[in-house]
């Protein structure tokens, strides 16, 4: 009796849903909301995953690996910025359609829908086996037994999670059926997205740092166009500038209009003797501290702490220079 009831409600429930609830989806704004969902849903998986992958890169470092398998703050702020934007458009969208399908404002039995989904599901499954294959292409030139275990594991975790959540939704066929299931998984996604972005920030360096790291790399490339300059200075004349002044005067200096105006501000040049001189300039902070994925492209020559710095050249017949750092 109390079954014969339940489903006397599903039929009345559906009849009336259908009846007001079903224009609320016409074709157009479906494909909008699965299109945008797609979209949505891949800026959030794949971003999750280069999270992941940039803490594996630093938490287990490769003596011998070269930049694919190396710790990139820059991909690392693409993939927080791609997920913070992305993650809450898509976990939206999934409660609107989810909504609904419960209400039939979409029909289940839609054909749209059905096209759709699975064109999300081939569209996600076509990159995530990409994702894989470049990630076992990875460890056969090299990469760390443990990274490599790792990085896969994070990918089939996402594309598992991907599969059964779109899998699962094709085979409904009760639009009541199974809600505190899916509130489970849209919990679960939420939480999991939530911890990697969480831990993403004590990885990624913080916008007063980023800034401070291009002050000093603008600094270097300074220096290093005029140590050129000098250089160039003196094998056309066989001395050395008596000053900056005398050296802007010239031809040799390579800088924008711009950065020309600040040098005889912020550097300090000194002629020592005949083919010695000294640079001076205030860094805001230490080489050490330029992450791993630019240190390979960092010159060692310009090393140097935070605070003034001063370095010194001496121009050799060949027209190379040996550079030394004053403490």
């Amino acid at each position: 009796m109390a079954g014969q009831k339940t489903a006397l409600v599903r039929v009345i429930f559906s009849n009336y849903m259908e009846t007001s609830n079903l224009q609320k989806f016409n074709p157009a704004k479906q494909a909008f909301f699965y299109a945008l969902s797609l979209a949505a849903l891949l800026f959030t998986a794949l971003p999750a995953g280069m999270i992941v992958f940039q803490i594996i890169n630093q938490e287990v470092p490769d003596p011998v690996g070269d930049y694919r398998g190396s710790y990139n703050d820059e991909a690392l702020k693409f993939a927080i910025s791609a997920l913070l934007i992305a993650g809450p458009i898509f976990f939206f969208l999934a409660a609107k359609i989810n909504q609904g399908l419960r209400t039939l404002a979409i029909s289940l039995d839609s054909s749209l829908r059905k096209w759709l989904t699975y064109l999300i599901l081939f569209v996600a499954m076509v990159v995530m086996l990409g994702w894989l294959v470049a990630t076992i292409n990875n460890f056969l030139n090299g990469e760390l037994s443990l990274k490599f275990v790792l990085k896969f594991l994070t990918v089939a975790f996402i594309t598992a999670f991907i599969f059964s959540y779109y899998f699962v939704d094709l085979r409904r066929s009760d639009p009541l059926a199974g809600n505190s299931a899916r509130r489970v998984f849209a919990a679960a996604s939420i939480s999991l997205a939530a911890a990697v972005l969480i831990a993403s920030f004590f990885y990624v360096e913080s916008p007063a740092e980023a800034r401070a790291r291009r002050h000093d790399q603008l600094i270097i490339e300074d220096l290093s166009a005029i140590d050129s300059a000098l250089n160039s200075y003196y094998y056309e004349k066989k001395q050395l500038p008596p000053d900056l002044v005398a050296l802007d005067k010239s031809s040799y200096l390579y800088l924008a209009k711009a950065r020309r105006e600040k040098i005889f501000t912020a550097y300090e040049y000194r002629a020592l003797d005949e083919k010695s001189f000294e640079l001076c300039a205030d860094f805001l902070m230490a080489s050490a501290e330029v992450n791993s994925a630019r240190a390979d492209y960092f010159d060692p020559r310009w090393e140097h702490a935070a605070g003034r710095q001063c370095f010194t050249a001496a121009i050799n017949i060949l027209g190379k220079t040996e550079r030394g750092l004053i403490d």
